[in-house]
């Protein structure tokens, strides 16, 4: 390995071991600028991509909730639309100063 290194000029080296059982010496990750990898380490990179993944989700749903409460209030609210506008025309044509007293109750 450290032959292989040398001819190299000594850039790293980055060796994946997806054999079981392994092919690759363990202790060749030990050497300078030699980097190993096997199985067991891919499983952990895809394991903590798995986890970030369900965490963002669940962000995700979170704001899709909170999208939906607004998008219901929104929708809701339209109900009342058709009322405000029957009392501002009305009002529009109502004369002038007599919806300043209060109203009758």
């Amino acid at each position: 390995m450290a032959e292989a290194l040398r001819g190299r000029r000594n850039r790293l080296l980055f060796l994946i071991d997806i054999a079981v059982p392994r092919d690759i010496d363990p202790q060749a990750g030990e050497i300078d600028n030699v980097f190993l990898y096997n199985i067991d380490h891919l499983q952990e990179v895809v394991d903590a991509n798995k986890e970030g993944r369900r965490n963002e989700a669940l962000k995700a749903e979170e704001i899709i909730a909170e999208e939906i409460a607004a998008f219901e209030q929104w929708f809701n609210a339209l109900e009342v639309v058709p009322t405000i506008v029957a009392l501002r025309e009305k009002w529009r044509r109502s004369p002038k100063g007599s919806w300043s007293d209060p109203l009758p109750g």
